[in-house]
């Protein structure tokens, strides 16, 4: 059975186990559609509520993938959906809390019928969630709540069951709202138990709540009650007397924390915890944090919060002092001080904050003695450093969440960026975020680390700089964060000014230790902090209790950005120092790095991303300073490890860059050594690979030669067999496809020769996908089989995916997609086994094409969506609009073309932001279909121009070829017969120079009509003839020219055409081709 509880929680069981949706929106969708169970809505209804932020092409898609997020979450048996509507199944097994709640019980009912209908009531619904219609909703069922918790204490009230009243009274109240019903009920029932005090507090809770909240005095029914209950032949007990002091005043509204909040109220709600310690750096919002916990409990306490201000308290001693004065209470004689304020605390009941404690340490017994005499105080401390106490509770207060580059959507829900507009309005009203803005905003949260002082620091500056020179600032140095304004307290005018002195708490050796781990990026194990920095597990855990680290459960150690910056700048002030240090750790991660090097070709490729990912800003902050020092034998260890990560993540822009900046350094060398020229040669090839990957070709050839001139020069075999596989691709990608094949097949002499086996494998696989090209299947199985039987001796089980995986191709081009479905999911199989996700994700994109092409257009679907949640996880942009693109294709074939539209605009987006330029062309062919598809011939025509100008620019010959080809279909549409025969004849010379057969038969076919209306129906059969019996023709190609074939029989049956067959079938396609464009 399904159960969803959405009161005061989301929540999901499937057969009593937790089900985890970490997805918002698909969170939000079974909400709305379990709430209306039953009700068919409309796609576009949803997708507008749920996403009214966005358009209505993004918004259908994000329903889509929700509604796929969901079904692979719970199972298929709870949703009815179709193209137009979806709803949830009524009749399937489920239970809904709300439901329960709503459920009205009969006028014969009892409390303990209406018992489990209140209890399911935990909350609000969907605490968290802000979309308008969870408002209402959320409203109308705290109506509802209202309604049943209020019969429900009557009706105890009525049965004399006094503690189960009380219970139940105070359970409502716990619920906001300051319901005056409930303290009525919570006063009869005291009264009910003799409790006559708990009367009088009761009374006097709902006096001050409603003052407090409502600015309101009880109702004459709560007064008249209250007296009564009080005169019943007893004495009235006389309030309990309440702290009259004032919490201070905060200048600003308090923003977010919520689940910082709620985590430190349960804390204080626990009888175990009486000293709680919020720990942080300084500047981190910790003494904010504290006020406004007073404030929500202080009704909570019969005598009250007391907030004591330390920050000025200079030593221990001062202590009481402080304590005794925020009480408001007169010390007396000579008796000690701390004895009186012990006797005075006794008789209350209140929590103690004690705020900036940090200072006054050695006064931590006084804090011990006042937990253990007296028994119903609770004392909450601010601190940059704990204090170590045995009855200390910690609560780590850490910066606030930040959101990710590329979640402009969603800024507005963070934190973070509402504190830092609120902090701008207040200096400049008319303050907006625009769009040109958002990156550099994020960009400033980054760089504070969420720290909402810096944050405020900031913003004090929008009236004279725009965010990007904000963060460019910020970038330069830490002594930007300074605030002008007069009211602020000293150590909070500034972030230096926060960190001296917090760096005066430290002892010189912890000093010394500190401003080592600086030179760490992102976080480091203790390992490395030792191998760096000397610093012991005893130093690492006394900076953390000083809040200068932070530990994380995984165990890995970081520093706030504005606190390393302000390490590293005292480590710059002992160059000779910082040297040693940053060479120590140089030389840990790019060794670090080298060791992953196997795990990145093979098997472990996930477990190597992930490892390197973790330490991937030690290993930038380590590869800069190889380069920086000319540190050659590192820079040459690290470069195959670097090399494949990035091509791995698509990170090709950084790649390409951080391997250019190598190279200038070492350009630059007063001598170019053999070594240095090896690398050099080497740091070319990887960033020709490169350039290759971003659509640069021409830049990329270049360096590619370069590289391949300096290596032959070198004697550097390797190197030599690696640019020329390079240049093969780069030729390749071209449509060059002869030259390529020249390429590769040098390459694979060197590979041999040297006895590279995996350099042989790879190599062979390229060639393979040229003679695909060409058309020659039955070649190109032959360098596929070999390359799988060489990963097999070499023990590499992931390389035999390639081979699947290849060899699917060819199956799939033929048409024998049975085949082809069976080789995919031997591939898939073993890259699951080997927990490969970037090669599953490829699998499954295969995988999909051949399902489409089996018409089981429904696993197609799900199959490219699984991919394109495996891209997301891994943050693979290129992936990502691959699996949006092939969604596309997949609702193309099945008709749905809105739907297909959809999914390659958004493709398109991405690579357009990615400056992909051959997969805009891609996307871009894509929506050209479509649009020839639904008759829109110009929206077509204007698709395939901008994809030709980007084939034109790469030069591409087999994209043009095919740009051309589509536009002579379009014209052909149009009826401009003429236009359409020159873009044949253009694309089948392109087609013909580059030996692309199977192009060549395919725009063949589209001729072939223009030849029809030319009435040359002898040279129609003779070209149809041959495309139908050629094994370079693809299964789509034979079957469109065995379609017109048929209708040349028909209209003209004769013995002429039939000998015009026979021609053809004995023709070459040389012959024919040469025949035609000599016309």
């Amino acid at each position: 059975m399904l159960e969803v509880r959405l009161l005061g929680k989301f929540e999901v069981l499937l057969g009593g186990e937790p089900v985890e949706i970490p997805s918002r929106p698909a969170q939000s969708l079974l909400s709305y559609l379990m709430l209306n169970a039953g009700v068919a809505h409309r796609r576009e209804k949803l997708a507008g509520l749920l996403w009214p932020d966005s358009d209505e092409t993004n918004a259908r898609s994000n329903l889509r993938h929700a509604l796929w997020r969901l079904r692979k979450a719970i199972g298929d048996e709870y949703f009815d959906s179709d193209k137009v509507a979806i709803r949830f199944n009524p009749d399937s097994d489920y239970q809904l809390d709300v439901d329960i709640l709503k459920d009205q019980p009969s006028e014969a009912g009892t409390s303990d019928d209406l018992i489990p209908i209140v209890s399911v009531y935990e909350g609000d619904l969907l605490p968290g969630f802000f979309d308008e219609w969870v408002t209402l909703e959320r409203e109308g069922l705290r109506a509802v709540f209202e309604d049943r918790i209020q019969n429900l204490v009557d009706q105890l009230v009525e049965e004399g069951r006094w503690r189960e009243a009380r219970e139940w009274a105070e359970f409502w109240i716990s619920q906001g709202q300051s319901p005056e019903p409930a303290y009525r009920a919570l006063m009869v029932a005291h009264s009910g138990l003799g409790d006559f005090s708990g009367v009088a507090l009761a009374y006097q809770r709902c006096v001050e709540t409603l003052k407090q909240e409502l600015d309101v005095e009880p109702s004459v029914e709560t007064r008249d009650l209250y007296q009564r209950l009080t005169e019943r032949g007893r004495p009235p007990t006389t309030p309990i007397e309440r702290s009259t002091q004032e919490l201070p005043i905060s200048p600003t509204p308090f923003i977010g924390r919520d689940e910082e909040l709620a985590q430190i109220v349960e804390l204080l709600s626990d009888p175990k915890c009486r000293l709680l310690t919020l720990v942080g750096s300084g500047g981190i919002g910790k003494t904010r944090l504290a006020l406004q916990i007073a404030s929500e409990k202080m009704g909570d306490y019969p005598h009250g919060v007391i907030f004591v201000p330390l920050a000025s308290i200079r030593s221990p001693e001062f202590l009481t002092s402080a304590v005794v004065e925020a009480l408001g209470f007169q010390l007396s004689g000579s008796e000690d001080p701390h004895l009186q304020l012990i006797q005075y605390l006794r008789q209350k009941e209140l929590l103690l904050i004690l705020d900036n404690f940090e200072h006054l340490l050695d006064g931590a017994e006084m804090v011990a003695d006042l937990i253990g005499s007296v028994p119903k105080i609770q004392i909450l401390v601010t601190s940059r450093i704990r204090l170590n106490l045995r009855p200390e509770h910690l609560f780590e207060v850490h910066g606030m969440p930040i959101p990710e580059v590329g979640e402009f959507e969603r800024m507005s829900d963070f934190d973070i960026v509402q504190l830092f507009q609120q902090s701008a309005r207040r200096i400049q009203a008319e303050f907006s975020v625009s769009e040109g803005d958002e990156p550099h905003l994020i960009q400033i949260c980054q760089l504070v680390g969420g720290m909402p002082l810096g944050v405020e620091l900031a913003a004090s500056w929008v009236r004279m700089l725009s965010c990007e020179e904000i963060a460019d600032e910020i970038e330069k140095s830490l002594d930007f964060l300074v605030s002008p304004l007069h009211d602020l307290p000293e150590r909070h005018k500034s972030m230096a000014a926060v960190f001296n002195s917090s760096w005066q708490l430290l002892t010189n050796h912890e000093q010394g230790v500190f401003k080592k781990l600086a030179v760490f990026r992102g976080g480091f194990v203790r390992e490395d902090a030792e191998r760096v920095a000397g610093a012991s597990l005893p130093m690492l855990l006394s900076l953390t209790d000083k809040s200068f680290l932070h530990i994380a459960p995984s165990g890995r150690y970081g520093i706030h950005e504005l606190l390393r910056q302000y390490g590293h700048f005292k480590l710059r002030g002992t160059p000779k120092e910082e040297g040693e240090i940053r060479d120590l750790h140089c030389e840990t991660y790019l060794d670090f790095l080298s060791q992953w090097e196997e795990g990145l070709r093979g098997g472990k490729r996930r477990d190597a991303v992930n490892a390197i990912g973790i330490e991937i800003d030690n290993v930038r902050a380590a590869w800069n300073w190889a380069i920086v020092m000319k540190r050659v034998d590192q820079i040459q260890g690290a470069l195959e490890s670097l090399w494949l990560y990035y091509d791995i993540r698509s990170w090709f822009k950084e790649g390409f860059e951080a391997l250019h900046r190598a190279i200038g350094a070492l350009r630059a060398s007063d001598r170019i050594t053999r070594k240095i020229g090896a690398t050099i040669a080497s740091l070319l090839a990887r960033q020709a690979w490169f350039g290759w990957r971003l659509g640069r070709y021409q830049e990329a050839t270049d360096l590619a030669q370069e590289s391949l001139l300096i290596a032959r020069k070198l004697d550097l075999h390797t190197e030599v067999a690696f640019c020329l596989h390079v240049l093969g691709t780069i030729a390749y990608a071209q449509g060059s496809y002869s030259e390529a094949k020249e390429q590769y097949q040098e390459s694979l002499g060197i590979w041999r020769e040297i006895g590279n086996r995996w350099g042989m494998a790879i190599t062979l696989f390229s060639m393979g996908q040229v003679a695909h090209a060409l058309g020659e299947y039955g070649e190109a199985e032959q360098p596929y089989r070999e390359g799988l039987e060489i990963f097999r001796d070499i023990g590499y089980k992931a390389g035999a995916t390639f081979a699947f995986d290849s060899l699917g191709r060819v199956a799939r081009t033929l048409g024998d997609f049975v085949d082809a479905k069976e080789l995919c999911l031997e591939s898939l199989a073993i890259r699951r086994e080997l927990d490969d996700q970037w090669g599953v994700a490829a699998c499954l994109d295969s995988l999909g094409a051949v399902l489409c092409g089996l018409g089981e257009y429904k696993g197609a679907v799900e199959t490219c969506l699984e991919s394109l949640e495996i891209k997301k996880s891994l943050e693979d942009q290129r992936g990502i609009a691959t699996s949006l693109n092939n969604l596309g294709h997949v609702n193309f074939q099945m008709g749905d073309f809105g739907q297909a539209r959809g999914y390659c605009e958004e493709a398109l987006a991405i690579r357009r932001e990615l400056g992909d330029r051959r997969g805009m062309a891609t996307s871009l062919n894509t929506l050209g279909d479509i649009a020839i598809v639904i008759k829109a011939y110009p929206a077509a025509k204007h698709y395939c121009l901008e994809s030709l100008a980007i084939r034109r620019e790469l030069g591409d010959r087999r994209g043009i070829a095919s740009a051309l080809n589509t536009l002579g279909l379009i014209a052909w549409e149009l009826e401009n017969y003429g236009e359409a025969g020159r873009h044949f004849r253009e694309a089948l010379r392109e087609a013909i120079t580059i030996g692309a057969l199977p192009l060549c038969l395919e725009i063949l076919v589209g001729l072939s009509r223009g030849l029809m209306k030319d009435e040359r129906f002898e040279l129609v059969s003779e070209l149809l003839a041959l495309i139908t019996i050629h094994p370079a023709s693809s299964i789509d190609s034979k079957e469109r020219a065995s379609t017109l074939l048929n209708e040349v029989l028909k209209t003209r049956p004769s013995e002429a055409i039939g000998q015009a067959y026979d021609r053809g079938a004995t023709k070459t396609l040389q012959t024919l081709i040469e025949e035609i464009l000599e016309e």
